[in-house]
């Protein structure tokens, strides 16, 4: 259904912007909203929920500078953000930010402003999936189910190929996060991991 689509490009777009430019004072305030915390309960991320209602919750300053630990600074805490660090020793295929930039390529998909980061960077990739999304949920508004087919397709297999490292990844985050506003935003993407491949309803 395309509000439901268009809701989902919401949220993939929310976590890319994040995974690829870090927190900053917008993210820290909406974090804070009871109705989003609410929300968040709702959808069954009641840890998360909770821990974000803590007055004692880490400042902006002590969140940035452990993101920059976790996702910038090689190190005991590093986590890498990019597919290729997740590949298999016996994976000879062509590597995954060739074949990302391929798909965004002829899919139009604009890596700006983050054009400096690799292709098969997480953040690249959730608001990859967001346009395709937001894409889908025009053409089935306007009744072009065979775009939308079509545009499917394209979510769905890049899923196949391109998101199967999220839920380690998501789920390494969530136990290095040691900040609250971390584990969450890992805990939705990885939820949102396994929302991008369902079938959507034709009417």
């Amino acid at each position: 259904m395309d509000d439901d689509l268009a809701r989902l490009a919401d949220l993939l777009d929310f976590c890319g912007a994040y995974w690829l430019g870090g927190p900053d004072e917008g993210l820290e305030e909406l974090l804070r909203r009871p109705e989003w915390i609410v929300g968040l309960a709702a959808a069954g991320l009641d840890k998360q929920a909770a821990a974000l209602r803590e007055p004692s919750m880490p400042s902006l300053s002590e969140h940035a500078t452990r993101f920059e630990k976790l996702l910038r600074v090689p190190g005991d805490d590093y986590v890498p953000p990019y597919q290729s660090a997740h590949r298999s020793e016996d994976d000879e295929e062509v590597c995954a930010a060739v074949r990302c930039r391929r798909i965004y390529r002829a899919a139009g998909y604009d890596e700006r402003p983050f054009q400096d980061l690799a292709p098969d960077h997480l953040g690249h990739q959730l608001r990859f999936l967001a346009a395709v999304c937001r894409r889908e949920a025009a053409c089935r508004r306007e009744g072009h189910f065979e775009g939308a087919d079509n545009l499917a397709g394209w979510r769905r297999g890049f899923h196949a190929d391109h998101v199967w490292w999220w839920e380690q990844f998501c789920k390494t985050m969530e136990e290095k996060a040691a900040i609250p506003q971390i584990e969450f935003i890992a805990a939705l993407t990885r939820c949102l991991g396994s929302l991008v491949s369902e079938e959507i309803p034709k009417e």
